[in-house]
C-alpha cells in the first residue's frame, strides 16, 4: 500500500509520528457492518490550526485483518493519499495495540527510561514518574546564601537565579529592556500604573547612554535586545492597519525570524556605498544607535545616520523604477521616517 503514496518517505515519518497524531486526531467514530469496521475522525491541520478540521474515514475488513481504505475528505491532496490519511492509520495502529482495560500489569519488565532511543523514540517528563512523593523535605537555604555571597564577590552578572534576587542590580541594557521590565512590574495589570513607573527608568541620560552603546546596530547584541517586543519604525506602518492581537506582524515584534529578502539583502549591500555618496553631497553623517521614545519607550527607531545632529537620514535602495515615482503619504517608507523623527526628538 505505501509503494502506491504519492507521498515522500520522509513526508510519511513525518506524519506518522506519535507527537502529531495524538494531539491533532480528535471526535473519533466507529461503526461495525458485518465484517467491515468504518472509522471516522477530525484531523486538525498542523500548520493552521484554527482552520476547519479535516475529515478523514477508514475502512478495515476485521475478518482477514486487511485495512481495504483510508481516505481524507477534504485536503486537496487527498488523491495521491495525503498526509492525514497515514497520521489516521498510525494512530489506529498505535491504539489497537493498547492493552485493555482488563488487563493486569506485569512490573517485571524493562524499564521505561531504558527504552528511550531504541524503541521509544521520546519520553515526556510526565511519564518519567507520577504520584506526589511520600518523602519529607525541609527547605534549606544555606547553599542558595552561600552561592549569593560567592556571586557578589565574583561580581557575576550573566546568571538567571541572580536576576530573580531583590537586590539584583540591573545594568543599562536590562534596565531598559521590556523583557526584563516586564518581569520586574508583572504584578501590574493597570497600564497607567506600568507606564509610569517606566518613566522613572527611561531617563534621558539612560536613552542617551543606550544609543550610544547599540551604534553598531544589527551587529550588536544589546541592539537586538532593546528591540525586542518594541513596535519600531519600520514596522510601525504595519502596526496602523493590524487588526489581528496574534498574526504575523506580533510574531515578528517578538522576535520571529523574518525571511531574508532579495530586497533586504540589495539594501544593506547598497546602503553603505549610498552613504559615502551622500556624505560628498550634504557633509559628516554621524552613526547613530536605537533611538528608544521618552514618551512612549515601547517605541523605538535605528535610523541610517544623523546630519548636523538634527536631521535623520534613513537610506531607501528601491528594486525598480516604479518605487521612486509613485510618493505617497501613506507609504511605510514615510511613516518610518515620522517615527524615527518622533524617537530622536529627545537628542535635538
Amino acid at each position: 500500500m505505501y509503494r502506491q503514496m504519492s507521498l515522500s518517505e520522509c513526508e510519511k515519518m513525518t506524519s506518522s509520528r506519535q507527537s502529531y497524531g495524538d494531539d491533532a486526531i480528535g471526535y473519533v467514530q466507529l461503526k461495525r457492518e458485518a465484517s467491515l469496521c468504518v472509522i471516522r475522525c477530525k484531523i486538525c491541520p498542523e500548520h493552521k490550526v484554527r482552520q476547519q478540521p479535516y475529515s478523514v474515514s477508514m475502512v478495515i475488513n476485521e475478518h482477514e485483518g486487511l485495512v481495504q481504505s483510508v481516505q481524507c475528505d477534504d485536503c486537496p491532496a487527498s488523491q495521491g493519499c495525503c498526509k492525514h490519511a497515514v497520521a489516521f492509520l498510525m494512530w489506529t495502529h498505535r491504539r489497537s495495540e493498547e492493552p485493555s482495560c482488563t488487563a493486569t500489569e506485569c512490573y517485571l519488565k524493562k524499564s521505561k527510561l531504558s527504552k528511550v532511543g531504541s524503541t521509544l523514540k521520546y519520553m515526556k517528563i510526565k511519564d518519567i514518574g507520577s504520584g506526589n512523593s511520600s518523602l519529607s523535605t525541609q527547605e534549606d537555604k544555606s547553599v542558595l546564601c552561600e552561592f549569593l555571597e560567592e556571586s557578589k564577590k565574583r561580581k557575576l552578572q550573566n546568571c538567571q537565579i541572580l536576576k530573580h534576587q531583590p537586590d539584583h542590580e540591573f545594568n543599562i541594557i536590562q534596565l531598559l529592556s521590556l523583557h526584563y521590565l516586564s518581569y520586574r512590574f508583572n504584578l501590574e495589570n493597570d497600564c497607567n500604573k506600568f507606564m509610569h513607573k517606566l518613566y522613572s527608568v527611561f531617563t534621558e541620560q539612560n536613552i542617551r547612554d543606550v544609543e550610544k552603546l547599540t551604534r553598531e546596530q544589527h551587529k550588536s547584541s544589546a541592539w537586538h535586545e532593546l528591540r525586542y517586543a518594541r513596535i519600531t519604525a519600520s514596522k510601525a506602518y504595519d502596526v496602523t492597519r493590524c487588526t489581528t492581537s496574534d498574526g504575523s506582524l506580533i510574531a515578528t515584534l517578538m522576535g520571529a525570524k523574518v525571511p531574508d529578502t532579495v530586497a533586504m539583502k540589495r539594501g544593506r549591500k547598497l546602503e553603505d556605498f549610498v552613504k559615502t555618496q551622500l556624505k560628498k553631497q550634504v557633509g559628516e553623517i554621524l552613526q547613530c544607535g536605537l533611538f528608544i521614545c521618552q514618551e512612549y519607550p515601547m517605541i523605538a527607531a535605528s535610523p541610517d545616520g544623523i546630519l548636523n545632529g538634527d536631521t535623520v537620514i534613513e537610506i531607501k535602495c528601491p528594486m525598480s523604477e516604479k518605487s521612486c515615482k509613485k510618493i505617497s503619504f501613506k507609504r511605510p517608507s514615510h511613516c518610518q521616517v515620522l517615527c524615527t523623527s518622533t524617537a530622536a526628538d529627545a537628542f535635538n
